[in-house]
């Protein structure tokens, strides 16, 4: 029988007692290699677990760390068109791994003195296009792969290819600078424009000219950010009225609500949903307030619904995703091999860049440690719609 690293320990320490054969310096430098050799055993198994396991839980823990880690750095600005935060060009990523597998891959629309980034759906990604998505994180859906966003999905169920231009953390401010750089360009016959009730602090951001915002906004300030609000979606209607472009708003937060009705623009709440009217148990990530793959796809299948049933979206047959991609060969993708690659060739890159046992201890351990309440748990609270 192979004996525990502890009885392993007991037996070197009582053979090699000082005045028998090392002395006490001697038997310290032992006891400091079987803790540092311990130390890399529990994080190599920390490390192979994280990487093999399947439960969704784990699955999602990886999710997290490539969005952190690779894919949210995926991020563009446009001085010429102001555009703050936009999807970054000429991106591609793949990570695969026994227990998950992704791929984040962006598109270029080269316009005459720049070009802007999309995610490319997996599915007719040449074909002419009928819609563009403009929304935030909910829509650009960072954490999934490239044909699992309920863009991509719209695509697959309708024929039909809808470009998403889509970024986290924008507000309709930045919806409108965007809109005024792609719609113009493309003139699709459908726009659908993704807000959410914290789309009010991301154009408090712009509206005030600052890096940051409050956790909660003032009530007196609030009439003010809510008509600048309404003021972006006008220049938005506006422009796509010009273009030819019928304009749909997916989620529109309730103090918004109004103004497409006012306006004759057709809305879907996540509340119009029957998957979502009994609550969005198993629609979440658990370490995530966002969408998982299942959420979007009920968000697909009920946007490609209410289209047809307002005549937006004509009967199309299904398009057909493209085989899956191969590993790629120019350093953007992350596999097993490769991390043993790193492992072994660079040990500091691979701790700095490639662990996810240490990016857990970084994003969980070290805030709990300190007291914070920002860990995985499976319930989170989350922005309503």
């Amino acid at each position: 029988m192979i004996p525990s690293l502890r009885q392993l320990f007991l037996r070197l320490e009582t053979l090699l007692q000082p005045g028998r054969v090392l002395s006490g310096l001697s038997l310290f430098f032992l006891r400091l290699s079987l803790a540092l050799l311990s130390s890399v055993l529990v994080f190599l198994s920390c490390e192979i677990f994280l990487m093999t396991h399947r439960s969704p839980f784990i699955r999602d823990i990886l999710r997290e760390w490539t969005y952190n880690t690779f894919t949210g750095k995926c991020i563009a600005y446009c001085s010429l068109h102001k555009i703050s935060a936009g999807t970054k060009p000429h991106c591609c990523y793949l990570a695969d791994y026994p227990n998950f597998h992704m791929r984040f891959r962006t598109g270029t629309l080269r316009l005459p003195s720049c070009e802007h980034g999309y995610r490319l759906n997996g599915i007719g990604d040449r074909d002419p296009v009928y819609g563009v998505v403009l929304g935030d994180s909910h829509s650009i859906s960072i954490r999934l792969d490239d044909e699992e966003v309920w863009a991509s999905r719209l695509s697959q169920l309708s024929g039909k290819r809808f470009v998403n231009f889509a970024w986290g953390g924008t507000g309709t401010a930045d919806h409108r600078e965007l809109a005024e750089a792609v719609i113009p360009a493309l003139k699709p016959p459908l726009l659908l424009l993704q807000l959410t009730d914290n789309d009010i602090k991301d154009d408090f951001r712009v509206y005030f000219n600052t890096e940051t915002y409050p956790s909660v906004i003032p009530t007196g300030i609030r009439p003010e950010l809510e008509n600048f609000q309404r003021s972006n979606l006008d220049r938005i209607l506006h422009l796509a009225r010009r273009n030819g472009t019928r304009l749909v708003v997916v989620f529109p937060p309730e103090h918004l609500r109004g103004w497409a009705d006012t306006n004759g623009i057709p809305f879907i709440t996540l509340g119009d949903m029957p998957p979502f009217q009994h609550g969005d148990a198993g629609m979440r990530f658990t370490v995530d307030s966002h969408f998982n793959e299942r959420g979007n796809r009920h968000i697909a299948q009920e946007l490609h619904s209410f289209l047809q049933k307002i005549g937006l979206l004509p009967p199309g047959e299904p398009g057909r995703l493209r085989p899956p991609l191969v590993l790629l060969n120019d350093g953007s993708g992350r596999s097993v091999g490769r991390l043993k690659e790193s492992l072994l060739s660079d040990p500091v890159t691979f701790i700095r860049e490639d662990s996810v046992f240490l990016f857990c201890l970084r994003r969980w351990g070290i805030p709990l440690l300190r007291g914070h309440r920002d860990r995985p748990r499976h319930r989170r609270t989350h922005p309503a719609f």
